[in-house]
């Protein structure tokens, strides 16, 4: 019996999981709070926590797993997407993004630290988004109007 190991990318991403979670169990004892939102639409499993000190989200790290076939997509369409994203994040402050893609499936991983990120730069490049209304400006993302517009799409809060 021979035992393979896993390629680079899905070990970054393993190691990327592990790390979320290490994470988000460690900063919830430091004041600050961890708050999980899953969905499970149209092909993309997608997993997402909030990391909030009071209701500013200080870091939001995510995670999306891609089955081309249920979401009705070619590969080529997805890698497509996925490279324009990382190109858009190539060189971001605060942003960290990886990813895997293979015949059938792709994974994604985002990290945004907004303490260190340009929320202008975010919402210009269509990477954060929500009302920019003058009323509605802020310069911190709220925990509470992101976690209603996440439930807006499908999202539902993980206990």
């Amino acid at each position: 019996m021979s035992v393979t190991r896993p390629s680079k990318k899905k070990r970054q991403l393993i190691i990327g999981s592990a790390t979320l979670l290490l994470g988000t169990t460690m900063l919830t004892g430091c004041g600050t709070e961890a708050v999980k939102m899953v969905t499970d639409q149209n092909g993309v499993k997608s997993e997402m926590v909030l990391v909030s000190k009071d209701n500013r989200v200080i870091e939001q790290y995510g995670s999306n797993t891609i089955d081309f076939q249920k979401m009705g997509a070619n590969a080529d369409a997805i890698k497509g997407a996925i490279y324009d994203y990382q190109q858009k994040t190539k060189d971001l402050a605060g942003v960290e993004y990886r990813y895997a893609v293979g015949n059938s499936k792709a994974l994604e991983y985002t990290e945004v630290n907004f303490d260190e990120a340009d929320l202008n730069k975010l919402k210009e490049l269509d990477i954060l988004q929500g009302d920019s209304t003058d009323a509605d400006k802020t310069d911190f993302v709220d925990l509470q109007k992101t976690i209603d517009a996440l439930e807006k799409i499908g999202y539902t809060k993980e206990q």
